[in-house]
């Protein structure tokens, strides 16, 4: 958790709000069938005047930030990390396609993916590699001038990541050696890799989105801290070949560094990023 927050419990378990269908349905000597919305109706709102509810949400999304840095000797289990899945997998998607999939990487597999995407990343061809999807604008659009707003967030990021490390902006080795930290998933104890169909298309991957923020915001509900890094889906091929994700019919979308946070060097190395505010991101039309 960031400096300050206290660990955060689930705020609804929508098990409990199944056990009095349950028992009523054990007792008529049937079982619920979670694919049938008439015996598996689990639906349910927060309840909107408990303020604190409204506290706790607000704050894991207040406080969220990307950690790169991670306690190495404190590691989630699988009951924690299989708690996350569980909350994430109710995200939304357009006609319920749920065009995701999580490969989890752990101990010596993950050690040893990441070594052979290691290996490719030292690969000085930039033509090497291609990601399955453009992740951002190429350098023409961004240099016209209605989105030089844009390319002013890409400096100050990266003025904000790298000044705290004391690397020049000119020194490119320090530099490539900081993004070579991705393929360790920033030496957390976990790291996921997230899929999505190989004929996927934009709105597949709204619907990741919606996915992997579920994920990040249900890992800081379990006291865990997470990365989403998009830089592991430029290594499609590797993750191919290591995950048999084309026998699967996946593509991969980012990669997702989870643990517990090492807040003492998050708070030395790890700048804070500007957002901007509510008077440049919201139009009212009334």
């Amino acid at each position: 958790m960031s400096s300050g927050s206290s660990l955060l419990p689930i705020l609804i378990d929508p098990k409990n709000a199944m056990s009095s269908k349950q028992d009523q349905s054990t007792a008529q000597g049937r079982s619920i069938n979670d694919n049938d919305p008439l015996e598996c109706d689990d639906r349910q709102h927060a309840p909107t005047s408990d303020q604190d509810t409204s506290n706790i949400v607000d704050t894991l999304l207040r406080d969220r930030f990307s950690c790169r840095y991670f306690l190495p000797d404190k590691v989630p289990d699988a009951q924690t990390l299989n708690a996350i899945f569980e909350c994430a997998r109710h995200a939304p998607s357009g006609s319920n396609f749920q065009p995701w999939k999580i490969h989890v990487l752990r101990n010596d597999r993950k050690s040893q993916v990441a070594a052979q995407v290691q290996t490719a990343f030292d690969n000085d061809d930039p033509d090497a590699h291609k990601p399955p999807f453009t992740f951002y604008p190429d350098a023409k659009g961004l240099a016209r001038p209605e989105y030089n707003h844009l390319l002013q967030r890409r400096k100050d990021f990266g003025a904000s990541f790298y000044g705290p490390l004391r690397i020049d902006r000119h020194d490119a080795a320090a530099r490539r050696a900081v993004t070579a930290r991705n393929w360790t998933f920033f030496d957390a104890p976990v790291g996921l890799i997230v899929t999505t169909t190989d004929i996927a298309v934009a709105g597949s991957y709204l619907d990741v989105g919606f996915f992997v923020m579920s994920l990040l915001v249900s890992a800081r509900a379990h006291g865990l801290e997470a990365c989403a890094q998009e830089s592991h889906a430029e290594f499609q091929d590797v993750y191919a070949d290591e995950l048999a994700l084309g026998e699967r019919g996946e593509s991969v979308v980012c990669g997702v560094a989870v643990g517990y946070a090492d807040l003492e060097r998050v708070k030395d190395l790890g700048g804070r990023q500007e957002r901007m505010g509510l008077e440049e991101m919201v139009v009212w039309h009334e």
